[in-house]
């Protein structure tokens, strides 16, 4: 072995030991060679220290220096796609594939990336070969199912994780997005709730455990919130009222966030919480040491079995108490989960979950409370004469075989209208399957309006003039979409059905003071949104009056529920 061999080598020893300034100095004077061994070994050991960009620097160095070397092409597509340089990271993701193209790595950060750019087509296309390369790898399945998931091919999907969960029962990610899939794919609560209580079974947790409470009212609750959503989410407009109330009401929140993106929000909540620990990068005994040395009153998980949101943690006994509650619409699972943070609409059929999965704490009213964050107005783009136009701006697993359905028949009995769908991957085989799905149904495919993804909340927000009424999604009905599009003055309907996800709507309408727009049939939603239809020239001069009836609404009323969240948590810390 010559001595630069013998260098890179010891380099490698030392970084895998984690004496990463020792590596560092030993590789140093040879970087000046341009050697693109060299170069690439530190670049590990700069990214190790942290020193990301330098890492990709030298990575790109080598690249120019090297084109056909696939390691480093590999490593360059990761580092990229840390830093959130997703179409970076697909064009060098593509690279390594054309030079490896059996090298199973480089189509999972192919894969990967084309999903962050809502690629969806192109991350199954990737995860495919990937599992053509190693069909029995049970982590590449769980990989392409998540794409086939986000490309809305919930079937598929959901098929894919039963075959995996049958063969590999501990298998939490498959497990956990099986979980999530099925949200979408039934109506069936007692179904839906089996499936979840195998979740802890699969996991050897069968009966619960305690821990006794230390809780005196002579000082505040202590709250802790497990979520991967302390940034820019959908959840933040459900959150922010209770980060901006709580702390006066006695309650002091812990956050513990499991994910390694963090934004401007996540900076909201590292200030005012009273304290913030990332715990995205421990493991799960990792993370339940530092939530345990927190010593909480109340351990809740706001995030269930969605991405990144460690459902495994509430297998333990971590607080004496331990919730789910609102970025995830049922209970987890587990029979550590004492409570379900819900409310009367969306718990009204709890029955069928039966025991062993936790109990529903109910919310007066609904347990959604909207704070928009944004002033765009509420109005119309159109004319009173021209026609209808019906929209949904949810993402593509909501829009079922029901969903189409559903919306056909009322496209159907309104002529003329049009249908505006603003979700992910407008363009493309995504879309001309939904079209085409359309079309079997008798709706022409000029008949419905594609919006792109919007950059910004006052763009996306702004969308909402462009469309008269909003239909629903079944089974996994809109939250933030049915308060973004009440809050643009857009009417609502919805149909109900048996399990929690499919009851969201009902909750929000029921609270806004607008239930009639909620309905059980489907024959029911066809002829509420043809009588909203009717009168689209008076909804279009109403928009503004809609507007003030969400806002004086309790759907809106932050302070009263903080307040009812305050007393739930405090009684049910009282046992």
């Amino acid at each position: 072995m010559d001595e630069k061999n013998g260098v890179i080598a010891q380099s490698t020893r030392l970084r895998r030991l984690g004496q990463l300034d020792a590596a560092w100095l030993l590789l140093k004077p040879l970087l000046a060679s341009g050697d693109s061994a060299v170069a690439e070994e530190a670049a590990l050991v700069s990214e190790q220290m942290g020193k990301r960009p330098q890492a990709i620097a030298l990575l790109e160095r080598v690249t120019a220096l090297s084109p056909n070397r696939t390691t480093a092409w590999v490593n360059l597509a990761a580092m990229r796609a840390e830093s959130n340089d997703h179409r970076g990271a697909a064009d060098a993701a593509r690279v390594a594939t054309r030079l490896a193209p059996r090298l199973i790595a480089a189509w999972i950060n192919l894969g990967s990336a084309l999903a962050a750019l809502r690629d969806f087509h192109g991350s199954i296309d990737a995860f495919s070969r990937a599992v053509a390369l190693e069909p029995g790898d049970p982590d590449l399945n769980v990989d392409l199912a998540a794409a086939e998931f986000s490309a809305g091919d919930v079937g598929s999907a959901a098929r894919r994780l039963q075959s995996v969960v049958a063969a590999n029962p501990g298998h939490t990610r498959a497990h956990s997005l099986l979980l999530l899939v099925l949200h979408h794919a039934t109506n069936d609560a007692a179904g839906l709730a089996q499936a979840h209580f195998r979740f802890a079974v699969s996991h050897g947790v069968t009966s619960m455990s305690s821990m006794p409470s230390t809780y005196d009212q002579s000082r505040p609750l202590r709250v802790g919130l497990v979520s991967s959503d302390f940034r820019q989410h959908s959840v933040w407009y459900f959150l922010s009222s209770l980060l901006n109330h709580l702390p006066s009401l006695g309650i002091e929140l812990h956050c513990f966030h499991t994910d390694t993106s963090t934004d401007s929000v996540t900076e909201v909540w590292r200030n005012r919480a009273a304290a913030f620990h990332d715990v995205s990068r421990l493991d799960d005994d990792g993370a339940a040491a530092e939530i345990r040395a927190s010593h909480l009153d109340v351990l809740i998980s706001l995030g269930g079995h969605t991405t990144s949101s460690r459902p495994t943690l509430f297998l333990r006994r971590l607080a004496p108490v331990q919730a789910s509650f609102l970025g995830y619409p049922g209970p987890l699972g587990s029979p550590n989960v004492d409570y379900w943070i819900a409310d009367a609409v969306v718990a009204e059929a709890y029955d069928a979950w039966g025991g062993g999965v936790g109990r529903v704490a109910a919310l007066p009213g609904s347990y959604f409370c909207f704070q928009p964050l944004a002033a765009t107005p509420a109005r119309s783009a159109y004319g009173g004469e021209e026609p209808v136009v019906f929209g949904s701006f949810n993402v593509l697993a909501k829009i079922s075989a029901v969903t189409v359905r559903l919306w056909a028949a009322v496209l159907m009995r309104v002529p003329g209208s049009r249908l505006m769908l603003k979700t992910d991957s407008v363009h493309g085989p995504v879309s001309r399957r939904i079209a085409a799905e359309f079309e079997s149904l008798g709706v022409a495919s000029d008949r419905i309006i594609w919006a792109d993804w919007s950059a910004s909340r006052d763009e996306h927000l702004a969308r909402y003039h462009e469309i008269d009424i909003a239909l629903d999604t079944f089974p996994y009905n809109g939250a933030t979409t049915n308060c973004e599009a009440l809050w643009m003055g857009v009417p609502v309907v919805s149909l109900v059905g048996n399990t929690p996800a499919s009851r969201m709507g009902r909750s929000i309408l029921t609270v806004a003071g607008l239930a009639d727009w909620a309905c059980d049939t489907e024959d029911q939603f066809v002829a509420i949104a043809e009588g909203l239809a009717a009168r689209v020239t008076a909804l279009r001069e109403e928009r503004g009056a809609l507007r003030r009836t969400i806002e004086q609404s309790a759907l809106c009323d932050d302070a009263a529920h903080a307040r009812h969240v305050a007393d739930l948590l405090k009684t049910i810390s009282a046992g």
